[in-house]
């Protein structure tokens, strides 16, 4: 297979409640270092694949509500989302549906869609399983990595459903070949918040290191998975 380059990095973030929105915090920082070298680097168009998400029947909807609204968000003052303007990528969502349908998957557009204490023992172990899993195991070992947590009796107690576990597999997909070996993936950031709760930040290869192969996804296009 011949080389790739000019790739964009795959992104793993994740987030505890909704005061991460409103507060401070290194994966928060993080997460606009990352926005900002996407810009800096020209990116076109963002692909979110989210753990919440549910359809009837067999098909994956992509959301296209070209005016989507804006929901109360806990514990956030208002003055910090109310007057963000959305800006939703209509003409990628019809690209998203396209491929999907190209690669044999059913899809279709849907235009509706601190600490006082330390954190237990067992959270911590979980942490570093799941730390040990996402850094130490490049190319197929990593699909193999991050399938065995779940067979972790603690680490699936401590998902809140097991849909919050479906972000860390599609990034193990995404990264998971052979061809994916030597691509390195670093934690950029970690807070851990109402005592269990741990939010990492981790990122798959670096622009244009041409050492991850994203099947599907033309150049300037950035995947992101968040739990």
């Amino acid at each position: 297979m011949a080389a790739v380059t000019n790739l964009t990095p795959v992104h793993f973030f994740s987030h505890g409640s909704s005061m991460m929105l409103g507060e401070e915090s290194d994966s928060a920082t993080y997460w606009g270092k990352c926005g900002d070298k996407a810009l800096a680097k020209g990116i076109k168009h963002v692909v979110m694949m989210g753990a919440h998400w549910a359809t009837l029947g067999n098909e994956i909807e992509v959301a296209s509500n070209s005016l989507p609204g804006k929901s109360p968000v806990a514990y956030v003052h208002p003055s910090k989302y109310v007057p963000y303007k959305l800006n939703p990528d209509i003409h990628m969502t019809t690209r998203c549906v396209e491929l999907l349908k190209k690669n044999g998957l059913r899809a279709k557009l849907n235009d509706n869609f601190a600490m006082e204490s330390p954190p237990d023992a067992a959270m911590l172990e979980c942490r570093q399983e799941f730390e040990g899993a996402m850094t130490k195991n490049p190319g197929p070992e990593l699909r193999r990595a991050v399938t065995m947590l779940m067979k972790l009796s603690k680490y699936r107690d401590a998902r809140g459903t097991d849909d919050h576990f479906m972000a860390a597999m599609f990034v193990a997909g995404l990264c998971g070949d052979f061809e994916d070996r030597g691509t390195v993936a670093v934690m950029g950031a970690e807070d851990w918040e109402l005592r269990n709760m741990c939010n990492s930040q981790y990122t798959f290869g670096n622009w244009g290191s041409g050492n991850l192969r994203i099947t599907g996804k033309a150049q300037g296009l950035g995947a992101f998975g968040g739990a």
